[in-house]
């Protein structure tokens, strides 16, 4: 993952990364570091932030003990979701701690008054700071004809978000305007586009 932040921070793509951005803390600087001289915004998807157990202690008062454990279910998990790599250290940065540990060290730091830099709670398609469409024509100029997949986390974040059937749908019809903007851009005409 290290090396694909790199060729989209030299591309100027603003980007979202999931885990593992790098294997280590010099792998994961290096990517802060190109992001900010080329500033390029990049951030990682933080999505316990606000979600119903942060919420709950939110509302249970001040936090003077903390103890944080999440279950995940087995280590086993990841070959069955084809996701083998993830018990390979050298690959993964340290496995399962590694995938899941941020987030809690995240929500931990937020309790005990840390500053934590938090730009834009959310990402919904259309209404963020991604810019789709520069995304989406650098995919089209590359000859990308794959899928493109979206995720829209009500569950961790109602407070933020319209009810899925309305914002899923406002977002995959600003998609299907941007694709078709893109086709009519790179054929000069309007190309219909399924989504």
């Amino acid at each position: 993952m290290a090396a694909i932040s790199h060729k989209v921070v030299d591309r100027g793509i603003p980007f979202v990364i999931e885990k593992p951005a790098g294997v280590d803390v010099p792998q994961l600087q290096a990517i802060a570091d190109a992001a900010h001289r080329a500033k390029v915004p990049a951030t990682v998807p933080f999505v316990q932030r606000n979600a119903p157990v942060e919420t709950w202690l939110r509302q249970a008062g001040d936090i003077v003990y903390e103890r944080l454990s999440f279950v995940a279910g087995p280590p086993g998990r990841y070959r069955r979701n084809g996701s083998p790599w993830m018990l390979d250290p050298p690959r993964s940065g340290g496995g399962c701690l590694t995938n899941l540990g941020p987030h809690f060290v995240d929500l931990a730091l937020r309790h005990i008054g840390a500053s934590v830099d938090v730009t834009h709670k959310r990402s919904v398609v259309g209404d963020g700071s991604v810019p789709w469409g520069q995304i989406l024509r650098h995919l089209r100029n590359v000859k990308y004809d794959d899928a493109l997949s979206l995720e829209y986390e009500y569950r961790w974040h109602p407070q933020d978000l319209d009810e899925p059937e309305v914002g899923f749908r406002r977002s995959a019809q600003h998609l299907r305007s941007l694709l078709a903007e893109c086709d009519a851009d790179t054929s000069g005409r309007t190309v219909g586009v399924a989504l």
